[in-house]
């Protein structure tokens, strides 16, 4: 138990929410907390902002333990193999993805 779907669902079981009625105060369904309970899914960080505030929590407190992780070597080389075959255009697309989700990570306080 150290991810955010186990995080997830300890907390609201202690506000003593079922997963539908969690899915409705966060506009969404029940299957949607139930995935990322299971951790078959991420929730966005609009879902996280919600998730949070419904349950009055953090978003640190939810993704502690995932946000301690660390790339392989391997998956550094994969990564950097996969933007080495990019078009120029496709570089500066990806910059301008990388630079948009730092700026909305920070004004959002998300992963900090």
């Amino acid at each position: 138990m150290n991810c955010l779907g186990d995080r997830l669902r300890i907390i609201r079981l202690e506000n003593g929410l079922t997963q539908e009625k969690l899915g409705e105060l966060c506009d969404t369904s029940g299957a949607v907390i139930r995935s990322i309970e299971k951790s078959r899914r991420m929730p966005s960080y609009e879902m996280l902002a919600l998730l949070c505030n419904t349950l009055k929590t953090s978003p640190e407190y939810l993704m502690q333990d995932d946000l301690t992780f660390s790339l392989s070597n391997d998956d550094k080389k994969e990564i950097i193999a996969i933007i080495d075959r990019f078009s120029p255009s496709q570089l500066y697309m990806l910059k301008d993805i990388l630079l948009t989700s730092k700026k909305h990570i920070a004004d959002n306080n998300v992963l900090k």
